[in-house]
């Protein structure tokens, strides 16, 4: 029998005997039995509880651990170490991808986390875990631990209820990150939490059939809806330009009325000194006072003419830098769309992939309908 047949003959008796008993090692120390007799020993330990004291300290730790590496900047990989990895088999080219990776952003805390509930215990892990809000190291395994709370929930009812519960949190983290003055990554972690779990609340309630729990249920999901939509608007003068746009979409899925882009027109205006770029903007929910936004959510340009369904503005070759995928249209309420797939082209040639050049050398930019975002569907 080979060692897979070998664990599941052996989990079936430890299922069988009802949980009774524990498994002893063999004479011959076959490492199957080893280890779960390793784990039998370990079963006792899942009700221990740490002193809270200690608990908060460990997470205070980790949290210095956290900031101390976020400050290293490590070496750049050379071409060397690119040249290698392509002759290294899967388990070394892992580990290097893992080098590399983690220079932009560090999941040390996640490998801590097992590896202190490994050393510590699962009650130790369990209270750090469920103090890490937004913004913490640990909030990544505080949201793998919602997740698996609603995988084990016995009714997609209780799932529609324990994601709607995880986005009133992750709404009320949000509220407090904006009333606080609190940027990224707090804001952002709770943005994405708020809008992950109110679409899988939505999904789930859908999914329900006709009765008393669907009715409920969609009730409490517009409920939520009712606050998050005013809540999302209160937030947008606060937070930064890539924050605006994030929710922006967000509540575009709500049904909000916001503004869209659908194309981007790039016209060079002038020559010598003088010259400039035009831009014409079109789309919808544009505002009177509607502006153009750069790279960084630096304002630009001067608005030439402007209505709900198109934007023209002009920009000097200065700002034609700050003309990237990251600019956008901001009404004057702070709602915001990205201008596309607008790509930047410093050298003033073009901008981007759908660039048609002419024998003048004057480039026009072609629109581009951005990507959707699912809306969230409401029960």
């Amino acid at each position: 029998m080979g060692r897979e047949g070998r664990v599941d003959a052996l989990l079936d008796l430890r299922l069988s005997s009802g949980g009774s008993g524990t498994v002893t090692p063999s004479e011959e120390a076959d490492d199957v039995v080893s280890a779960l007799a390793a784990a039998d020993r370990l079963i006792g330990l899942r009700s221990v509880e740490p002193n809270r004291l200690f608990a908060l300290d460990l997470e205070t730790q980790l949290l210095a651990r956290a900031g101390a590496l976020a400050v290293t900047t490590p070496a750049a990989e050379t071409a060397a170490d690119r040249q290698d990895t392509r002759s290294r088999g899967p388990v070394t080219h892992l580990a290097s991808w893992w080098r590399v990776g983690r220079r932009g952003r560090s999941l040390w805390p996640i490998v801590a986390a097992a590896s202190l509930a490994l050393v510590l215990g699962v009650g130790t892990l369990s209270v750090v875990v469920e103090e890490a809000g937004p913004g913490s190291p640990l909030y990544a395994l505080h949201r793998w631990e919602l997740g698996v709370q609603v995988q084990l929930a016995g009714s997609p009812a209780e799932k529609a209820q324990l994601h709607l519960q995880n986005a009133r949190d992750a709404l009320n983290a949000l509220n407090v990150a904006v009333e606080h003055h609190e940027g990224d990554p707090v804001y952002s972690d709770a943005l994405a939490t708020l809008t992950a779990e109110d679409h899988d609340a939505a999904t789930t309630v859908a999914a329900l059939p006709s009765g008393a729990e669907h009715t409920s249920l969609a009730a409490q999901l517009d409920s939520l809806h009712q606050q998050e939509i005013p809540d999302l608007y209160a937030a947008l003068p606060v937070i930064g330009w890539n924050d605006q746009l994030a929710t922006t979409q967000a509540l575009g899925n709500l049904g909000a009325v916001v503004p869209r882009v659908t194309a981007v027109t790039l016209e060079q205006t002038g020559s010598g000194v003088s010259r400039g770029w035009r831009v014409t903007i079109t789309g919808s929910g544009f505002e009177p006072g509607a502006e153009l936004v750069g790279r960084g959510g630096t304002v630009i340009g001067q608005v030439i003419s402007g209505g709900s369904i198109q934007l023209v503005v002009d920009i000097t070759s200065s700002e034609r830098h700050l003309l990237t995928k990251d600019a956008g249209v901001r009404n004057p309420d702070s709602t915001a769309a990205a201008l596309a797939r607008l790509t930047d082209d410093s050298n003033g040639q073009g901008t981007g992939p759908s660039t048609q050049k002419t024998p003048t050398s004057s480039p026009h930019g072609g629109g581009h309908e951005p990507t959707p975002s699912p809306g969230t569907p409401k029960g």
